[in-house]
This record gives structure tokens, sequence and C-alpha cells, in this order.
């Protein structure tokens, strides 16, 4: 799929929005009550781009499951809406090239399909939140 593709068949949650939805995922999924979550994800530190946290979301994960990424795939495939968002970091601390196709800090809202067959298009690690409930990671 190509970028212009994806622009055309995924839509950018507002700002306020995306605070919201944010907020959940973490809330939902994320052990916030940790030390280690407060100093690497709610500290921001000032980057010649701004503000931004140094941890990665995945650290902190409440109850972390290894799964095959076949099953994972076809899981998402099935998804009518999900949310994805991804880490955001300072481009400070990014190598790759062509690395944010979107805002570092937006989220999207997109069929299973379409975010499968658009993977290249997005960060490396992405997060993934159905849009039915708050509480219930892809399983």
């Amino acid at each position: 799929m190509e970028l212009q593709e994806l622009n055309e068949r995924a839509f950018v949650i507002e700002k306020d929005a995306r605070n919201h939805i944010r907020d959940m995922y973490c809330s939902s999924f994320l052990n916030v009550e940790s030390d280690g979550y407060r100093e690497a994800i709610e500290k921001r530190h000032e980057y010649a781009d701004g503000f931004y946290y140094d941890g990665y979301l995945w650290d902190y994960l409440s109850n972390p499951v290894q799964v095959e990424e076949n099953y994972l795939i076809e899981k998402i495939r099935a998804m009518k809406d999900v949310y994805v968002l991804w880490d955001i970091h300072s481009s400070e601390r990014i190598c790759m090239e062509n690395y944010w196709n979107f805002n570092k800090d937006d989220i999207l809202l997109l069929d299973g399909n379409t975010l499968v067959e658009a993977l290249n298009l997005l960060p490396e690690d992405i997060y993934i939140m159905t849009t039915q409930t708050s509480h219930n990671p892809v399983k």
C-alpha cells in the first residue's frame, strides 16, 4: 500500500480525542503505577524538536503475552475498527529514514485489514486497541 491510499482509508483522530485515547490505552494496558513508567513515560525530556519521553510503552505492559505473528495478523484482519498509536519520541532518537509518515502524536482509526496492508508505512512499534472496549487487548 502507498501512503496516499492509507491517507484515504485511515482517519487521523483530533488532538483532544487523541489525548483521551492515549490515556485510555495507558490506563487499560500499562502498569502506570510503576516507578519505571513514571520515570520513562510520564517524565518528558527536552530535545531540539520538543519534549518527549524516553521509554517505550511496551516495556510497561501489565500482562504481556507473546503470540505468533501470523496469529496476530489474522486477528487484526478480522477487526472492523482499531486505533493505532505509537511511542512519541524525538527525531533525535529515531535513526530510520521516513519513519514519520504521520505526526508523532497522531492516532489513526482504521479497519484491521487496512492496518495489516499498511504496516510498512507505520512506525516500527505500534500499539493497537479496538474501539469496542477500553479494556480488551487483541486476543
